[in-house]
């Protein structure tokens, strides 16, 4: 087996071991959000938008460590915590949260949450931000298939619907608090010729759209690049298919 393809093999690997471990939760101040946690290693925990300054737990129970940069926290149960444990948080911009984390025998997990009062800093936030640059270094690292300082980088396999002409699965999301990255793999499975153009993709919050190739011949695939302000594709993404 090539070097290259043990080391594709490995990168997978690590996608999807990054997307089984990845927690996005929408939240309101005050909220209980319940969640599992890895047993006995570090857990990491952030709020999209804002950032924690204090985190309390029950003495004993859990190890908490602050991340001063970054404004988020990793926290650590022993290996015979077994009972869920109450954290509860408050962030820079006032919002208190509390969190109902279960021990399992899971790998080491990411919770982010996000509050959609915290999206009107959000937005402020995006006008503020060198956003050209931004959307072709996104371009860029996508087209490369590679990382980006800030954005997490998920390997998916979803099927996405914008229309019935052609068929759509997402193979991977970049995000980051202001922007979400996704590249598209289109296929043409009609029995005719398929133009593609960017109306086929366009929705609100779309910041860029980019075409691997426009004409399509039945069967024949191509990589789209979309680039999003905020999150638009989630669990309660309505373009996602069932």
């Amino acid at each position: 087996m090539g070097k290259q393809l043990i080391l594709y093999l490995i990168l997978t690997f690590l996608f999807v071991s990054q997307l089984k471990a990845l927690q996005i939760r929408e939240v309101v101040e005050s909220a209980e959000i319940q969640a599992n946690i890895a047993r006995g290693d570090l857990n990491r925990i952030k709020v999209a938008h804002d950032r924690i300054s204090k985190a309390r737990a029950n003495a004993g129970y859990a190890t908490i460590e602050f991340e001063a940069s970054t404004g988020e926290i990793f926290l650590r149960t022993s290996n015979k915590r077994y009972s869920p444990v109450s954290v509860f948080l408050t962030t820079e911009k006032g919002f208190t949260y509390k969190l109902l984390l279960t021990p399992k025998n899971i790998p080491s997990e990411q919770i982010i949450l996000r509050n959609l009062a915290t999206v009107s800093d959000h937005v402020e936030a995006i006008k503020k931000s060198d956003y050209k640059g931004v959307i072709a270094k996104i371009y860029k690292a996508m087209v490369q298939s590679q990382g980006i300082e800030g954005f997490e980088v998920i390997s998916l396999n979803e099927r996405i619907y914008f229309n019935s002409q052609f068929k759509a699965r997402i193979k991977a999301k970049y995000q980051s608090d202001l922007f979400q990255g996704l590249i598209i793999k289109v296929k043409n499975h009609r029995d005719e010729v398929l133009e593609l153009d960017e109306n086929n993709f366009y929705q609100d919050g779309v910041a860029a759209i980019r075409i691997g190739q426009r004409v399509l011949a039945p069967t024949q695939e191509t990589e789209v690049y979309l680039i999003n302000y905020g999150r638009l594709v989630g669990s309660k993404n309505k373009h996602l298919a069932p």
